[in-house]
This record gives C-alpha cells, sequence and structure tokens, in this order.
C-alpha cells in the first residue's frame, strides 16, 4: 500500500489498464453490507472486526489487512483533493474507489473512531474494530493513531457522499447519518486536539480535520442533512483565528509552531473561512466572530501593523475573497 502510494504520487504509471490492476487488490471487497453504529456494548460488531487471513497464522497481525486498504484509500483520496496526483490517474483511481464506497465508508469511520480513542489514551478494553485490545499488535496499534484524522476525512467526504445521494429516507440512508455525526464528533474534537499539540504529525491531523469540516459546511448550506449547528461552526472559525491565522501575521504568540508553519493546514483554513463566509446567509445567522476573522488581518495591515509578503499573501488575499459575501450581506440589510 505504501509502495503504491508513492508509484501514484510520483506519476510514475500513468497507463488507466495497469492502475486499475494495481488498485484492485487493495480494495475493500469483503464486506457487502451495511452495519448500524453500534447503540449499546451488546451489538454485534462482526462486520467491523477483521477476520482472521488466510495468509497468516499470528492472530495478532491479521486486521492490518483490512486496516491497510483503508488507510490507503483515505491518503489516496486525500493525495486527489489536494491536487497531489495527476487529474487522469485521479479520475481512475476515483473510479475504482466508488466500488462498495458506502461500506468502506462506515469501514473506516470505525477504524477513525477508535484511533482517535486510542491516540487520547483511553483505557478501552475494545473498540469498535477489534473485541480486545490485547489482540492487537503494536503496528496495528500506530497504524490507527497515526492514521485517524485521514480515516475521519475519508470517511465524512464518503458518507456525505452517500447520505446526499439517497433520492429517500431509508435504512441504508439512516445507517450512514448515524455514522456521520459519530465521526463528525470525531473531527470537531480532534481539531482541537491537534491545534494544541506542538508536532508535524498534529498538524496533518489538523490539516484532515478541517478538510472534513469544509464538507460538512457545505452540506449544511445544501439543507441535504445538517450535522454542524452554525454556532459549532463559528466555535470552529474563532479557534482556528486564534491558533493559526493570528499567529501566522503576528498578532499573538504562536500556540503551536508546527500548525503555522504547515501551508497545506493554512490552505485548508483559509478555504474554510471562504467557505462559512460564502454560506453564511444559508446558515442562517451572521457572527461577530466572521466579521472580526475576515475584516480584521485586512485592517490591521491597512493599518501597517505588518508588511505583506510570501509568508501572508495567502490569508490576505483569501480574507479579501471571503469579504465579498460578507459586504454583499451588510449592503443588503
Amino acid at each position: 500500500c505504501e509502495a503504491l502510494l508513492l508509484l501514484l504520487q510520483s506519476g510514475f504509471i500513468s497507463d488507466p489498464v495497469a492502475l486499475k490492476r494495481l488498485v484492485k487488490p487493495v480494495m475493500i471487497s469483503e464486506v457487502k453490507t451495511l452495519v448500524q453504529f453500534p447503540s449499546d456494548r451488546d451489538a454485534d460488531l462482526s462486520t467491523l472486526v477483521a477476520t482472521p487471513h488466510s495468509i497468516t497464522d499470528d492472530l495478532t497481525a491479521y486486521p492490518s489487512f483490512r486496516l491497510s486498504k483503508l488507510c490507503f484509500i483515505a491518503k489516496a483520496s486525500m493525495m486527489i483533493a489536494y491536487d497531489e496526483i495527476d487529474q487522469s490517474a485521479a479520475a481512475v483511481i476515483m473510479e475504482e474507489f466508488e466500488l462498495n464506497e458506502q461500506v468502506r465508508a462506515v469501514l473506516s469511520a470505525a477504524a477513525a473512531i477508535d484511533g482517535f480513542m486510542l491516540m487520547k489514551g483511553s483505557e478501552v478494553g475494545s473498540g469498535l474494530t477489534f473485541k480486545n485490545r490485547a489482540d492487537l499488535n503494536v503496528h496495528i496499534v500506530e497504524g490507527l493513531i497515526e492514521n485517524w484524522a485521514t480515516l475521519c476525512a475519508s470517511a465524512v467526504e464518503s458518507l456525505v457522499k452517500g447520505v446526499g445521494a439517497a433520492n429517500e429516507q431509508n435504512e441504508d440512508t439512516s445507517i450512514l447519518q448515524g455514522w456521520l455525526k459519530k465521526v463528525s464528533a470525531i473531527a470537531l474534537v480532534g481539531l482541537k486536539s491537534s491545534l494544541s499539540e506542538l508536532s508535524n504529525e498534529s498538524a496533518e491531523h489538523a490539516q484532515a480535520c478541517v478538510y472534513a469540516i469544509r464538507i460538512l459546511v457545505k452540506e449544511n448550506a445544501s439543507n441535504a442533512f445538517s450535522v454542524l449547528q452554525p454556532p459549532q461552526i463559528y466555535d470552529v472559525i474563532a479557534m482556528v483565528t486564534q491558533s493559526v491565522i493570528y499567529p501566522s501575521l503576528g498578532f499573538l504568540e504562536h500556540t503551536s509552531l508546527a500548525a503555522i508553519s504547515s501551508s497545506k493546514l493554512l490552505k485548508q483554513l483559509c478555504g474554510l473561512l471562504e467557505d462559512v463566509s460564502k454560506h453564511m446567509s444559508i446558515l442562517g445567522s451572521f457572527s461577530p466572530i466572521m466579521h472580526a476573522s475576515i475584516l480584521t488581518p485586512l485592517k490591521s495591515l491597512q493599518e501597517g501593523k505588518f508588511v505583506l509578503d510570501a509568508d501572508n499573501d495567502f490569508i490576505i488575499s483569501s480574507c479579501i475573497r471571503a469579504s465579498i459575501p460578507l459586504l454583499q450581506s451588510c449592503s443588503e440589510r
């Protein structure tokens, strides 16, 4: 899986037939039915828990087969979202990813939740994807912890897609909505946790969480199925502004050196600011937090409190774009 990711990122393979042949073995094909989020400890988790694989006799290693596939698909999906893969290759890969996508989304959501709980040091003997923590070897635990945010973003993207594609409310749609609510909560809590850390890994986790929240903001605006409420969205804006955007402009002390040095994270945060501004009228309320987040950097630049340069021009240009719907809404009122 890691080798295939490198091949995709480097553009080494361009032939569509060869790409399909390489990707097919790492698709999730062993599970065909959706499983509802367990409401109690006695719920049947047999579909979520990987079964022993004939290739290995090591019972502590067999969950890695499914986890590796889920992580590959999640990472490749994020690479496509971040424009790190050639568009023609991305189209071929996404065609394969759409097969059994809803089932894979549920499995990814379950793995993301388990990984986040393990990362937080929760003393749990069992999870959604394993019956007993003692059954997992150290590599699987590390894999869940390392990839929970990417799995979360990938799950949100596919779950939202599945919910939005439903023509009517049915059992499958209810199952997807249930998982979407749970994994969305992980994205919110995970973002706050990641921004408080001082590591490159936490910046990558925050980036994936912001990507997931951007998808949810757009889903709220479509009125198909609202997961986040406007106060939650504005709380996120306040948090990322104080934690990353203002420190990047020198307004506040750095809360996370890794966060403000991550150009990919900044790009996602600025994109979130623009998304929320664009959909403010649809979200149903206007917030002083949005006004401050968008206009304070522009006002400070005008007052000469910092100099426009290559390190901050992306933030300023994003604030200018975000100010357009804000000013339009003011003129309408």
